[in-house]
């Protein structure tokens, strides 16, 4: 038996593992997917999102997209989000025993500045390193004690049953646990409800409206509310192509062109509603019930709601106990770095609580 299983490898399974500490006793199911078998699961090449210098990763759903200019993300492999991310974080926010776990674990919070081509307008906002000065890769700090794709959830009132797809043999394996801590992402989570909840469910998603300019000097602009942050173009070439470590040859050239993305969060909230459709052919497609003409753009998506309850409040009643982590279960949150949230929700929740 299990004591506590963390589903997911992503930066929300790390924050898990942090918060859980180095003496408690749990287990990590990866949550990627190599063998469909009969899984009903079509790759959605509208929720993928590669580099040139990183693993590719593909997006398997069991619904499609009918919507344009909708821009959610999905990475099933192990690392997620933080195989091709900034890696950004606000350090003010963060207690000091959350600091205390990251460095244990090798994990350094960098300044930024102009020598590191980035700015913002937070100066609590650092990068997270690891001990070779390469943004963080999640998958480098986590490895999975079973490697496979979660089908099945349920409990019994004393412990949960897991069914998954071994992705070595493709064969369905179970797995028992006194404790589960779901950190799956957003599509993978839908995926979960939509498999598990044959009704119909009302969605909603929040973001702070986002924007990218230019800027022509290193000069950190006055803003009045929201939060930018200035990447220099080589950096922004850096992080469009994947590239993890400093290119000090490059980043050198910053001085002799100073030219600057600007990326631009709001205070203004957009909220995004959906629910999941049959079209003529029976194929289930997320459908746009009200919203924004574009969404998603931020990629800071959070506070995923199921008929305006949240994702705790909607299981409770089926997984007493069960935790969610990642961005959907931020309620609140201001523009800027979601990390920090992901990391202060998994210690309020975890820290101390589980064994």
């Amino acid at each position: 038996m299990i004591e506590n299983i963390i589903v997911g490898g992503g930066f929300s399974a790390l924050s898990a593992k942090l918060a859980l500490g180095s003496t408690a006793s749990f287990s990590i199911l990866s949550h990627t997917l190599i063998k469909k078998n009969n899984l009903n699961l079509r790759r959605v090449r509208d929720f993928e999102v590669n580099k040139i210098f990183q693993n590719f990763a593909y997006s398997y759903a069991y619904f499609g997209n009918s919507e344009k200019n909708l821009y959610f993300h999905d990475r099933m492999i192990m690392g997620g989000h933080s195989n091709i991310w900034g890696g950004f974080i606000d350090k003010s926010t963060l207690s000091p025993e959350i600091l205390k776990s990251l460095a244990d674990m090798g994990i350094i919070l960098s300044p930024i500045n102009n020598e590191t081509c980035y700015s913002s307008s937070s100066k609590g906002v650092h990068q997270l390193r690891d001990v070779n000065n390469k943004i963080l890769d999640v998958k480098n700090f986590l490895t999975p004690d079973y490697d496979g794709h979660l089908v099945s959830l349920s409990f019994n009132g004393s412990f949960y049953r897991l069914g998954y797809i071994d992705n070595i043999s493709g064969d369905l394996k179970i797995l028992f646990s006194k404790k589960v801590i779901l950190c799956m992402g957003l599509i993978q989570t839908l995926n979960f409800i939509i498999k598990n909840y044959n009704r119909d469910l009302v969605f909603a998603l929040s973001e702070h409206n986002h924007s990218i300019g230019f800027k022509f000097s290193k000069k950190v602009e006055k803003i009045g509310d929201g939060f930018v942050m200035y990447y220099s173009l080589f950096s922004a070439m850096r992080h469009f192509l994947g590239i993890k470590n400093r290119l000090y040859f490059l980043d050198s050239f910053s001085n002799l062109f100073p030219i600057f993305i600007r990326q631009k969060y709001s205070d203004e909230l957009s909220h995004l509603q959906f629910r999941f459709v049959k079209d003529s052919r029976g194929n289930l497609l997320l459908k746009r019930i009200s919203g924004p003409e574009v969404f998603g753009t931020s990629i800071h998506y959070f506070n995923l709601r199921i008929n305006n309850f949240s994702l705790d409040d909607f299981f409770k009643e089926y997984f007493p106990g069960i935790v969610f982590l990642g961005a959907g279960s931020i309620k609140n949150c201001n523009p800027g770095p979601i990390s920090n949230y992901i990391l202060n929700d998994a210690f309020e929740k975890l820290s101390h609580n589980v064994n």
